[in-house]
Protein backbone atom coordinates (compact mmCIF):
# COMPACT_ATOMS: atom_id res chain seq x y z
CA UNK A 1 0.00 0.00 0.00
CA UNK A 2 1.31 3.59 -0.84
CA UNK A 3 -0.14 6.36 0.99
CA UNK A 4 0.46 9.90 -0.99
CA UNK A 5 0.81 12.04 1.88
CA UNK A 6 4.07 14.55 1.56
CA UNK A 7 6.63 12.52 3.00
CA UNK A 8 8.48 9.47 1.48
CA UNK A 9 6.20 6.80 0.47
CA UNK A 10 5.42 3.84 2.97
CA UNK A 11 4.35 0.59 1.98
CA UNK A 12 2.23 -2.17 4.18
CA UNK A 13 1.35 -5.47 2.47
CA UNK A 14 -0.71 -6.30 5.67
CA UNK A 15 -4.47 -7.90 4.56
CA UNK A 16 -6.95 -5.41 4.64
CA UNK A 17 -10.53 -6.02 5.86
CA UNK A 18 -12.54 -3.80 2.49
CA UNK A 19 -15.18 -2.92 4.94
CA UNK A 20 -12.46 -1.45 7.05
CA UNK A 21 -10.58 -0.05 4.20
CA UNK A 22 -7.86 2.50 4.78
CA UNK A 23 -8.45 2.70 9.08
CA UNK A 24 -5.20 1.28 9.55
CA UNK A 25 -3.50 3.48 7.38
CA UNK A 26 -5.52 6.79 8.39
CA UNK A 27 -4.51 6.13 12.67
CA UNK A 28 -0.99 5.66 11.68
CA UNK A 29 -1.26 8.54 9.85
CA UNK A 30 -2.81 10.91 12.77
CA UNK A 31 0.31 9.31 14.57
CA UNK A 32 2.64 10.71 11.55
CA UNK A 33 1.00 14.03 11.65
CA UNK A 34 -0.70 14.76 15.11
CA UNK A 35 -4.10 15.22 13.65
CA UNK A 36 -7.37 14.18 13.83
CA UNK A 37 -8.47 15.77 10.66
CA UNK A 38 -6.84 13.99 7.48
CA UNK A 39 -7.69 13.69 4.01
CA UNK A 40 -6.04 11.99 1.51
CA UNK A 41 -6.04 9.58 -1.88
CA UNK A 42 -4.17 6.20 -1.32
CA UNK A 43 -3.39 3.57 -3.67
CA UNK A 44 -4.84 0.33 -1.96
CA UNK A 45 -2.46 -2.69 -2.43
CA UNK A 46 -4.73 -6.02 -2.00
CA UNK A 47 -4.92 -9.67 -2.55
CA UNK A 48 -7.20 -8.68 -5.92
CA UNK A 49 -5.22 -6.29 -6.83
CA UNK A 50 -4.44 -2.67 -6.77
CA UNK A 51 -7.51 0.10 -6.32
CA UNK A 52 -6.22 3.69 -6.63
CA UNK A 53 -8.43 7.28 -5.66
CA UNK A 54 -9.95 5.82 -2.59
CA UNK A 55 -10.38 9.44 -0.53
CA UNK A 56 -10.08 8.37 2.95
CA UNK A 57 -11.18 10.96 5.37
CA UNK A 58 -10.85 10.86 9.04
CA UNK A 59 -12.95 13.51 10.97
CA UNK A 60 -12.51 12.21 14.83
CA UNK A 61 -10.81 9.22 16.67
CA UNK A 62 -10.88 6.00 15.35
CA UNK A 63 -10.34 4.09 18.11
CA UNK A 64 -13.43 2.51 18.66
CA UNK A 65 -13.87 1.40 15.01
CA UNK A 66 -10.40 -0.17 14.77
CA UNK A 67 -9.55 -3.92 15.50
CA UNK A 68 -8.18 -4.51 18.95
CA UNK A 69 -4.88 -5.00 17.86
CA UNK A 70 -4.04 -1.71 16.02
CA UNK A 71 -2.58 0.60 19.07
CA UNK A 72 -2.85 4.79 18.25
CA UNK A 73 -0.49 5.11 20.88
CA UNK A 74 3.57 4.63 20.86
CA UNK A 75 5.18 1.81 22.07
CA UNK A 76 7.75 3.84 24.53
CA UNK A 77 4.96 5.61 26.48
CA UNK A 78 2.62 3.02 27.68
CA UNK A 79 4.46 2.45 30.66
CA UNK A 80 6.15 5.60 31.00
CA UNK A 81 7.48 7.56 34.14
CA UNK A 82 4.65 9.35 36.52
CA UNK A 83 6.40 12.10 38.59
CA UNK A 84 4.54 14.16 40.96
CA UNK A 85 6.18 17.27 42.41
CA UNK A 86 5.06 20.43 44.24
CA UNK A 87 6.83 23.59 45.97
CA UNK A 88 6.65 23.58 49.66
CA UNK A 89 5.22 27.32 51.32
CA UNK A 90 7.66 28.89 54.32
CA UNK A 91 5.82 28.59 57.36
CA UNK A 92 6.22 31.41 59.98
CA UNK A 93 7.30 30.81 63.62
CA UNK A 94 7.25 32.71 66.61
CA UNK A 95 9.53 32.65 69.44
CA UNK A 96 8.86 31.88 72.52
CA UNK A 97 10.65 32.66 76.27
CA UNK A 98 12.16 29.51 77.60
CA UNK A 99 11.18 29.07 81.28
CA UNK A 100 12.27 27.21 83.74
CA UNK A 101 12.88 27.05 87.62
CA UNK A 102 14.96 29.41 89.69
CA UNK A 103 14.37 28.98 92.91
CA UNK A 104 15.89 25.29 94.23
CA UNK A 105 15.00 22.12 93.71
CA UNK A 106 15.73 18.40 94.01
CA UNK A 107 16.32 16.56 90.89
CA UNK A 108 16.88 13.05 89.93
CA UNK A 109 19.47 12.53 86.96
CA UNK A 110 22.35 10.25 86.47
CA UNK A 111 25.17 10.39 88.31
CA UNK A 112 28.88 9.18 86.69
CA UNK A 113 30.24 7.00 89.43
CA UNK A 114 32.96 6.15 86.91
CA UNK A 115 34.70 6.80 83.71
CA UNK A 116 37.15 4.24 82.66
CA UNK A 117 38.74 1.83 79.19
CA UNK A 118 38.68 -1.50 79.24
CA UNK A 119 41.42 -3.61 77.16
CA UNK A 120 40.64 -6.99 75.94
CA UNK A 121 43.02 -9.48 74.33
CA UNK A 122 41.45 -11.60 71.78
CA UNK A 123 42.62 -14.90 69.51
CA UNK A 124 40.51 -15.78 67.03
CA UNK A 125 40.71 -18.77 64.31
CA UNK A 126 38.12 -18.03 61.04
CA UNK A 127 37.44 -20.35 58.44
CA UNK A 128 35.96 -18.78 55.53
CA UNK A 129 33.12 -21.16 53.71
CA UNK A 130 35.24 -20.39 50.21
CA UNK A 131 38.85 -20.00 48.91
CA UNK A 132 40.00 -16.81 48.92
CA UNK A 133 42.70 -14.63 46.86
CA UNK A 134 42.64 -11.01 48.64
CA UNK A 135 40.90 -9.37 51.42
CA UNK A 136 38.82 -6.83 49.83
CA UNK A 137 37.77 -4.73 53.29
CA UNK A 138 37.13 -5.68 56.81
CA UNK A 139 34.59 -3.42 58.67
CA UNK A 140 33.79 -3.93 62.85
CA UNK A 141 31.23 -3.27 65.16
CA UNK A 142 31.17 -3.45 68.30
CA UNK A 143 27.78 -5.02 70.65
CA UNK A 144 27.74 -4.85 74.23
CA UNK A 145 24.82 -7.39 75.31
CA UNK A 146 25.91 -7.48 79.01
CA UNK A 147 27.47 -4.85 81.47
CA UNK A 148 26.64 -5.80 85.23
CA UNK A 149 28.33 -4.29 88.58
CA UNK A 150 27.89 -6.93 91.32
CA UNK A 151 26.46 -4.64 94.38
CA UNK A 152 28.92 -4.21 97.31
CA UNK A 153 31.46 -4.38 95.34
CA UNK A 154 33.20 -2.99 92.43
CA UNK A 155 33.26 -5.76 89.99
CA UNK A 156 32.16 -5.41 86.76
CA UNK A 157 30.75 -8.29 84.31
CA UNK A 158 31.22 -7.24 80.44
CA UNK A 159 29.60 -9.39 77.23
CA UNK A 160 29.71 -8.55 74.01
CA UNK A 161 30.24 -10.03 70.04
CA UNK A 162 32.52 -7.87 67.73
CA UNK A 163 30.46 -8.05 64.61
CA UNK A 164 32.55 -8.63 61.45
CA UNK A 165 31.70 -8.01 57.75
CA UNK A 166 34.65 -9.93 55.49
CA UNK A 167 34.83 -8.22 51.34
CA UNK A 168 37.21 -11.00 49.53
CA UNK A 169 37.80 -11.82 46.08
CA UNK A 170 36.62 -15.09 45.94
CA UNK A 171 38.82 -17.97 43.72
CA UNK A 172 37.14 -17.88 40.38
CA UNK A 173 38.68 -18.29 36.61
CA UNK A 174 42.52 -17.50 35.43
CA UNK A 175 43.63 -17.22 31.73
CA UNK A 176 47.63 -18.10 32.38
CA UNK A 177 49.55 -15.77 34.19
CA UNK A 178 48.38 -12.59 32.72
CA UNK A 179 45.45 -12.08 35.41
CA UNK A 180 42.72 -13.98 36.95
CA UNK A 181 39.09 -13.42 37.07
CA UNK A 182 37.05 -13.68 40.31
CA UNK A 183 33.54 -12.32 42.58
CA UNK A 184 33.26 -10.09 45.06
CA UNK A 185 31.66 -11.62 48.11
CA UNK A 186 30.92 -10.80 51.65
CA UNK A 187 30.51 -13.45 55.02
CA UNK A 188 29.07 -11.33 58.15
CA UNK A 189 30.15 -13.34 61.80
CA UNK A 190 30.04 -12.84 65.16
CA UNK A 191 33.30 -13.13 67.51
CA UNK A 192 32.42 -13.22 71.30
CA UNK A 193 33.76 -12.37 73.95
CA UNK A 194 33.77 -11.50 77.77
CA UNK A 195 35.52 -10.15 80.86
CA UNK A 196 35.62 -9.07 84.34
CA UNK A 197 37.03 -6.08 85.56
CA UNK A 198 37.42 -3.96 88.75
CA UNK A 199 36.13 -0.51 89.09
CA UNK A 200 37.86 2.79 90.78
CA UNK A 201 34.93 5.18 91.82
CA UNK A 202 36.64 8.11 90.22
CA UNK A 203 33.48 10.09 90.32
CA UNK A 204 30.78 9.73 92.99
CA UNK A 205 29.88 6.99 95.13
CA UNK A 206 27.24 4.40 94.64
CA UNK A 207 24.19 4.68 97.11
CA UNK A 208 24.24 2.22 100.10
CA UNK A 209 21.86 -0.56 99.32
CA UNK A 210 18.88 -1.03 101.64
CA UNK A 211 17.54 -4.17 102.57
CA UNK A 212 14.18 -5.76 102.81
CA UNK A 213 13.42 -6.87 106.18
CA UNK A 214 11.01 -8.99 107.59
CA UNK A 215 9.17 -8.03 111.63
CA UNK A 216 7.29 -10.94 113.30
CA UNK A 217 4.95 -9.24 116.29
CA UNK A 218 2.64 -11.53 118.20
CA UNK A 219 -0.47 -10.35 120.72
CA UNK A 220 -0.94 -11.33 124.46
CA UNK A 221 -3.24 -14.16 125.17
CA UNK A 222 -5.18 -14.63 128.45
CA UNK A 223 -7.00 -17.63 129.39
CA UNK A 224 -8.12 -18.79 132.61
CA UNK A 225 -6.86 -21.84 134.31
CA UNK A 226 -8.21 -25.25 135.16
CA UNK A 227 -9.49 -25.64 139.00
CA UNK A 228 -6.37 -26.99 140.37
CA UNK A 229 -5.29 -23.10 140.17
CA UNK A 230 -6.32 -21.02 142.25
CA UNK A 231 -9.05 -17.94 140.93
CA UNK A 232 -5.84 -15.19 140.93
CA UNK A 233 -3.83 -17.74 138.85
CA UNK A 234 -3.98 -16.82 135.13
CA UNK A 235 -2.45 -18.11 131.74
CA UNK A 236 -0.55 -15.53 129.59
CA UNK A 237 1.49 -16.21 126.78
CA UNK A 238 1.71 -15.55 122.73
CA UNK A 239 -1.16 -16.18 120.76
CA UNK A 240 -0.45 -19.11 118.82
CA UNK A 241 -3.36 -19.37 116.89
CA UNK A 242 -2.35 -16.35 114.60
CA UNK A 243 0.69 -15.27 112.86
CA UNK A 244 1.57 -11.62 112.46
CA UNK A 245 3.91 -10.04 110.68
CA UNK A 246 5.38 -6.61 108.65
CA UNK A 247 7.49 -6.70 105.81
CA UNK A 248 8.97 -4.01 104.14
CA UNK A 249 10.73 -3.94 100.38
CA UNK A 250 13.54 -1.31 99.13
CA UNK A 251 13.74 -0.76 95.12
CA UNK A 252 17.49 0.44 94.82
CA UNK A 253 18.79 2.31 91.49
CA UNK A 254 20.85 -0.14 89.75
CA UNK A 255 24.15 1.39 88.41
CA UNK A 256 24.00 1.32 84.22
CA UNK A 257 26.60 1.70 81.65
CA UNK A 258 27.00 3.62 78.73
CA UNK A 259 29.41 3.16 76.21
CA UNK A 260 31.09 5.66 74.97
CA UNK A 261 33.41 5.04 72.54
CA UNK A 262 35.49 1.82 71.20
CA UNK A 263 38.99 1.07 69.13
CA UNK A 264 39.80 -2.32 67.49
CA UNK A 265 43.71 -2.96 67.01
CA UNK A 266 43.81 -6.12 65.22
CA UNK A 267 46.30 -8.19 62.88
CA UNK A 268 45.61 -10.80 60.42
CA UNK A 269 47.32 -13.79 59.08
CA UNK A 270 46.26 -15.42 56.40
CA UNK A 271 46.73 -19.40 56.94
CA UNK A 272 47.11 -22.27 54.80
CA UNK A 273 48.31 -20.25 51.85
CA UNK A 274 48.32 -22.25 48.17
CA UNK A 275 48.89 -21.26 44.70
CA UNK A 276 45.77 -21.53 42.93
CA UNK A 277 47.37 -22.24 39.69
CA UNK A 278 50.98 -23.74 38.99
CA UNK A 279 51.15 -20.86 36.16
CA UNK A 280 50.28 -18.39 37.89
CA UNK A 281 52.91 -15.94 39.17
CA UNK A 282 54.78 -16.51 42.92
CA UNK A 283 52.76 -13.54 44.73
CA UNK A 284 49.13 -15.04 44.09
CA UNK A 285 47.84 -17.03 47.06
CA UNK A 286 44.18 -18.63 48.15
CA UNK A 287 43.53 -19.13 51.55
CA UNK A 288 40.31 -20.01 53.64
CA UNK A 289 41.72 -20.07 56.90
CA UNK A 290 42.61 -16.51 59.24
CA UNK A 291 44.06 -16.18 62.14
CA UNK A 292 42.70 -12.64 64.22
CA UNK A 293 44.80 -11.32 66.83
CA UNK A 294 42.65 -8.59 68.11
CA UNK A 295 43.13 -5.35 71.11
CA UNK A 296 39.84 -4.22 72.09
CA UNK A 297 39.62 -0.75 73.93
CA UNK A 298 36.11 0.18 75.24
CA UNK A 299 35.39 3.02 77.38
CA UNK A 300 32.54 2.95 79.60
CA UNK A 301 30.70 5.25 81.62
CA UNK A 302 29.17 4.33 84.86
CA UNK A 303 26.16 5.90 86.28
CA UNK A 304 23.49 5.47 88.51
CA UNK A 305 20.30 8.19 89.34
CA UNK A 306 20.42 10.10 92.28
CA UNK A 307 18.08 12.85 93.90
CA UNK A 308 20.70 16.06 93.29
CA UNK A 309 19.85 19.10 95.48
CA UNK A 310 20.03 21.91 92.74
CA UNK A 311 20.97 25.52 94.62
CA UNK A 312 18.85 28.70 93.86
CA UNK A 313 20.19 30.51 90.93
Amino acid sequence: MVMSWPRPPWKSSIPINTEKVGLKELADAKNKTGTDNYKTEVELETSEGKVKGIELVLSQPVEDDLDDDINLLPAQCVNGIQITAESQTECPNTPLPILGLTDGLIAKIPIILSRFTVQIHMDSIIILPESVLEIKMIHKNIIITQSILAQNSNILFIRGFIKNNISYAAVGCWNSPKGICSDIRHCTFHIPFSCTTAIIYNGAEPLPLYTNTIQEFEYLYREELDPTFTEKDKLLSADFSEYNQISMEFFNERPYCELESSRIVDFNEFLDCTPPDKDLTLTRRQFKKIEEKTVLFLTFKLLQDQQVAIPRF
